[in-house]
């Protein structure tokens, strides 16, 4: 009872932290859009969705293995030969890749007209780069001590706080409402929210002493095997990445600026349909792998059951309310996005339906199978981009809804196949169904 308490405390701990989180990213993208115009917003929306797939790609995973090492060995972690590879990595790989991509990019903004459009927000953006990674690793640190709060004010508060405020100061100042001054602001909120986080990582830092002499064993130690680790990491949570910000990339190819700010609002608005899910698998995610290791099918089933629960409690009265009145919001951003209600209302049936197949990959890859649950998401992006590729030059931003809305699904039922075949669990709303006394 008393480590059921502490659960939900825990729980409701992040919920009021991730509700903040989602109203601050609501009321920047509102901002935003406001002050600076969809034209600049789309721009931004552009070279923002490449970031967060360059962030991934160039921490090739060791963010998350350096959080699993910590969670796993905990204080004396860093004595151990393990975080001696994965700080050779990112000293000899990570960042030497950053700086050899930030320097190409810049040639490629500066010398040629491959992204003349979006050529200064460009710029700025690999100007931003090193500090994001930076901060991507200072927060996998707090989260591999269990500091899950701590881990994601940085990044999902206060970077939001710094774009809100500055722009709401251009606003009543003299400044221009341009790309330029608009990515100085998001410059400005990428180095500043580093520092809080080595700030809020500091007691951490001194604890664990990461600045410690390797000792012998450690120094000799390769990192081949922990760099194939990591990108196979890596390319699970970069195909997460893609799936959401494929739409925006592609529109931002073959639309105007105004149709990539459009399918980033509608998409956004969507994700908020999909906060407690995000929520429930933070804190479930340990719990699922616990239960598998331990070979407690049953508790696992019941943890399904639970989580498939809070997915719909927590996401249908605001995806209900999302439909009814997403003419109204869209309008509030915006007049020029009037008639494009059934974009955002695409994008909420995709979300409804991962919602209702429950934590499909989440528990494929705590149980052993990552494997398939990459397998799923690289089929679902197959089927995204194909879609895309069709729909788009006629339907615009409502082909890219689509899209998402039919991969989604799709992803759902390979997902939910493949829970079933690998560990005989029902993770969909079907569980309710299902015969308590079916044997795992």
């Amino acid at each position: 009872m008393r480590n059921t308490k502490q659960l939900i405390s825990k729980l409701f701990g992040i919920v009021g932290v991730r509700l903040l989180a989602i109203a601050l990213t609501f009321l920047q993208t509102l901002t935003l859009v406001k002050v600076f115009g969809a034209d600049v917003f789309g721009q931004y929306s552009f070279v923002i969705s490449i970031a967060s797939i360059l962030i991934v790609l160039l921490s090739m995973g060791v963010d998350q293995l350096m959080m699993r090492h910590l969670a796993q060995a905990g204080d004396g972690a860093t004595g151990q030969p393990k975080w001696i590879a994965y700080k050779k990595i990112t000293f000899r790989i990570v960042v030497p890749a950053v700086c050899s991509v930030v320097f190409f990019g810049l040639i490629l903004a500066f010398k040629t007209q491959l992204i003349a459009e979006y050529k200064i927000p460009f710029v700025v953006m690999l100007c931003a780069l090193p500090l994001l990674i930076a901060r991507k690793y200072f927060e996998s640190i707090l989260l591999g001590l269990k500091k899950v709060l701590l881990s994601i004010v940085s990044s999902q508060v206060v970077f939001p706080l710094i774009l809100i405020s500055a722009s709401g100061l251009v606003s009543v100042s003299t400044f221009p409402t341009s790309s330029l001054v608009l990515m100085l602001i998001y410059w400005s909120a990428s180095a500043l929210s580093l520092v809080m986080c080595i700030i809020l990582c500091l007691p951490a830092l001194k604890k664990l002493g990461l600045g410690a002499t390797e000792n012998s064993e450690a120094s000799s130690i390769g990192y081949g095997e922990y760099c194939r680790s990591g990108l196979h990491l890596s390319f699970l949570s970069l195909g997460i990445i893609i799936g959401q910000h494929i739409d925006v990339l592609m529109m931002g190819v073959v639309g105007q600026p105004e149709d990539v700010a459009l399918v980033r609002i509608a998409a956004r608005m969507a994700e908020i349909v999909g906060l407690m899910r995000t929520i429930v698998l933070l804190q479930y995610r340990p719990m699922i792998a616990s239960s598998f290791g331990q070979s407690d099918f049953r508790q696992l089933q019941r943890y399904t059951k639970i989580m498939v629960s809070l997915f719909l409690v927590g996401g249908l009265p605001i995806a209900i309310a999302m439909w009814i009145w997403s003419s109204s919001i869209l309008l509030y951003f915006d007049p020029a996005f009037a008639g494009n209600d059934w974009v955002v209302r695409f994008y909420l049936l995709g979300i409804l339906a991962m919602l209702i197949m429950g934590p499909t990959n989440a528990v494929l890859s705590m149980c052993d199978r990552e494997s398939v649950a990459s397998k799923n998401l690289l089929q679902s992006l197959g089927v995204k981009v194909i879609l895309n590729l069709i729909l788009m030059p006629f339907l615009g931003a409502l082909g890219c809804a689509i899209s998402s809305f039919v991969s989604l699904v799709f992803l759902g039922f390979l997902g939910r196949a493949g829970v079933r075949k690998a560990l005989n669990l029902e993770t969909s709303i079907l569980v309710y169904f299902k015969n308590s006394d079916e044997k795992y």
